[in-house]
């Protein structure tokens, strides 16, 4: 501010409180306006994320039980938003990443002469249909067990509907 007999420096004039209030004010505008800058990617949203929730259609049934947990409603957020629709092994494994588990991912084949060695398993009938998931990180405990649920509810709904994904034993 200016100086001179007009504009008082002592912390308890009159011109001093209005402009705390007025710094408070535009604070408060400042840190809203970087929420929402935050609430514009579906894994950062706060303020936003209940209408993120209303786009993308959720919650939806593997987020039973998850209503509360901000960070999970974010993560399903972020899911559905990255979930455009896939048949690859990336696809899958970016699906998990963004509910928070890195994967890998075991395709079955037919036992078929010159292409497979002995004593490797005959996998006839319905195996070639069938894919197996095993998760790398983070190790399934009963702290994120609810989230390994949503996880194997998520793939298993994304899953193309001729196949069978069986979720494998953590090595």
């Amino acid at each position: 501010m200016p100086t001179g007999l007009a504009w008082p420096r002592r912390q308890n004039a009159v011109q001093t409180a209005v402009l705390r209030a007025l710094a408070h004010s535009y604070q408060q505008s400042d840190d809203d306006a970087l929420a929402l800058l935050a609430g514009g990617f579906p894994a950062t949203a706060t303020m936003l994320l209940p209408e993120w929730e209303l786009t993308l259609g959720l919650p939806g049934p593997c987020m039973a039980g998850h209503e509360e947990d901000e960070g999970q409603r974010q993560r399903a957020v972020l899911a559905k938003w990255v979930a455009t629709g896939g048949l690859s092994r990336d696809y899958f494994t970016a699906v998990a990443k963004a509910l928070g588990f890195t994967i890998t991912i075991t395709e079955y084949r037919p036992l078929r002469a010159g292409m497979s060695g002995a004593g490797q398993p005959l996998n006839h009938g319905d195996w070639p249909f069938t894919w197996g998931v095993t998760v790398v990180s983070p190790k399934i405990t009963d702290a994120n067990y609810t989230d390994y649920q949503q996880l194997v509810c998520t793939l298993t709904k994304q899953s193309p509907s001729e196949t069978l994904v069986i979720f494998l034993p953590q090595p």
